[in-house]
């Protein structure tokens, strides 16, 4: 057979490719060891890695600080508030304040507050047993904080005295004391112009004290209104009596059971109030009165009378009184209490304890202060 040899310069037929190389084949990898079925080593629990603080962290920790804090302030605060000192488990247990710890208080001469949700208007008052509230007698030590300057925390009182004009001696002691007072002075007796001079040289409110018509027919003194009146003799009667004493700073009814409850009358004189820009005080001598029926047919404001301190002159029962009041204060917001000027009793009491209503949280004013 003839074997062909090839030319140095021929071409590889088109279509054959270069020998290439054999890939190189993969190896497997080891199978895993598996645990023994007869192990009975349990596996360890990988420990956690402690959080690390972050700044997100941080501001959340200090919010829920601050609000438990403020939480327990508040808390705190209405505690105090409430409690006032004093009756915290009466309070908590019988919804009034103890009336023997009251009782017990007023014998030994002195006034402390009082937190009474459930107490009626002051004449029909009725006070409850100590033997029906087994914590009448505890009373805890806590004070409530000094009342913040401008800020009435236990409400508003007025404290006004009636019938001045009849003697300058009586009216020397409610001149002395250092607080507000509203003092109504009886026109047309002797000392009446007098009286009223001295009560607003030492800075005291004035009003005049208009006498009227009583249901008993007792007489109510001098310039006084009486049913049957045309309105020209109630106008020039009230405006004389004013003329008198100017300038006052409003009216309060002297007797006049029958007069407030005619409606007639009574817009009459609310109407001089509004022309001469003076207040007026419903005493409330009377459970019928007209008076607030008159004011809204006028369209004017007015205050009414809540307790009366001096039916009783006695020590003990003014202080009873005084402290039924301050409950009302609370209670409502502020308080008008009545006494008269010549009871003995009454100025020692309000000198003694003024100092302390004001550390308590009270604030007194005048009858116009509460308009």
């Amino acid at each position: 057979m003839k074997v062909t040899k090839k030319s140095p310069g021929a071409k590889k037929p088109q279509g054959q490719k270069k020998s290439e190389k054999p890939k190189k084949t993969q190896t497997p990898k080891k199978p895993r060891r598996t645990a023994s079925p007869k192990a009975t080593a349990k596996p360890k629990t990988p420990k956690r890695k402690p959080k690390k603080n972050t700044a997100g962290n941080k501001v959340k920790t200090l919010l829920t600080a601050v609000i438990l804090a403020g939480t327990a302030l508040f808390v705190t605060g209405l505690y105090f508030y409430n409690t006032n000192d004093s009756t915290f488990f009466g309070t908590l247990f019988s919804g009034n304040t103890s009336s023997a710890a009251r009782s017990t208080t007023e014998q030994s001469g002195t006034i402390r507050n009082s937190q009474t949700a459930n107490r009626t208007t002051p004449d029909t008052a009725q006070e409850t047993p100590a033997s029906k509230n087994p914590f009448a007698k505890l009373v805890l030590p806590f004070r409530r904080a000094a009342p913040v300057p401008g800020v009435s925390l236990l409400g508003k009182v007025a404290f006004v005295i009636d019938d001045a004009g009849h003697s300058l001696r009586e009216l020397e002691p409610f001149l002395q004391f250092q607080g507000p007072l509203t003092i109504a002075v009886l026109p047309g007796l002797p000392d009446s112009s007098e009286a009223a001079r001295r009560i607003r040289a030492a800075g005291k409110e004035l009003f005049l004290h208009q006498p009227m018509e009583s249901i008993g027919g007792h007489d109510p003194g001098p310039n006084a209104i009486f049913t049957g009146m045309s309105e020209t003799e109630i106008r020039s009667i009230v405006n004389r009596n004013l003329d008198e004493l100017w300038p006052v700073a409003g009216i309060n009814n002297h007797e006049g059971s029958k007069i407030s409850t005619d409606q007639r009358i009574m817009e009459i004189i609310l109407g001089i109030c509004r022309e001469r820009g003076i207040v007026f005080l419903d005493s409330r001598t009377t459970a019928d009165s007209r008076i607030p029926m008159a004011a809204n047919s006028l369209g004017i404001q007015i205050r009414e009378r809540d307790i009366f301190l001096d039916n009783d002159p006695n020590r003990n029962s003014i202080i009873s009184n005084i402290n039924q009041g301050l409950t009302k204060a609370e209670q409502q917001g502020s308080a008008i209490m009545i006494g008269h000027v010549f009871t003995a009793e009454l100025a020692p009491i309000l000198n003694e304890f003024y100092a302390a209503w004001l550390k308590q949280g009270y604030t007194l004013t005048t009858v116009s202060g509460l308009f």
